[in-house]
């Protein structure tokens, strides 16, 4: 950068950062069963969600942070068998019928995600360019349920879908190995292995 220039000279900023979020707009579900745009979210409000370990046990939880930011890439719009729409980053976490989450640009038309009605068909997947606010919420039990499960992620839900949060994005950032039934079960509590086998049929 030239001497005379400062950060606040430069229209675009010379690094883009990769977030994973959802659209302005995306409806989230709450613990109490209403719905709100996830830009009227704030630290400490409850939606409803999952455990990545028991994705059909839905359960409130506590929103920890929210993360705002600016999708430079095309965005994903993932449609279903129902009618339910979604505009999500690419690199999004969408919770799909096996219960393990993937980008939403690993998602294809045919696949069974999970949403609020349960398992549905996607039907269409498309680009769409986009130039607003995404964001992203970090989520955490909540301090009536205070168990602690190393590596935990969760999910919420969003226009019915379900989608991972901050966390679970992170989680699966790096790793391109397809986690297998036995790896789940290996790495869970035993308690909660029924759970995640019916979520998987």
């Amino acid at each position: 950068m030239p001497e005379e220039q400062t950060w606040t000279d430069i229209e675009h900023p010379p690094m883009q950062m990769v977030y994973s979020c959802l659209a302005k707009g995306s409806m989230i579900m709450l613990a109490n069963g209403k719905q709100l745009p996830i830009e009227q979210l704030q630290v400490g409000d409850l939606v409803l969600g999952a455990s990545q370990f028991a994705p059909n046990s839905h359960m409130p939880l506590e929103i920890k942070d929210v993360s705002i930011g600016v999708e430079a890439l095309p965005m994903i719009k993932i449609t279903t068998d129902s009618g339910k729409e979604l505009l999500l980053t690419e690199s999004h976490p969408v919770v799909t019928q096996s219960g393990v989450s993937a980008w939403a640009n690993k998602v294809q038309q045919g696949d069974r995600i999970h949403t609020t009605n349960g398992l549905e068909l996607v039907t269409k997947i498309e680009q769409v360019k986009y130039e607003d606010n995404v964001y992203n919420l970090k989520l955490a039990r909540t301090s009536e349920d205070p168990k602690h499960i190393t590596g935990e992620t969760f999910s919420m839900f969003a226009n019915g879908l379900q989608v991972g949060d901050l966390a679970m994005q992170s989680d699966n950032e790096f790793e391109d190995e397809v986690e297998t039934t036995q790896d789940v079960l290996n790495r869970i509590p035993e308690a909660w292995h029924k759970d995640y086998l019916n979520s998987i049929q």
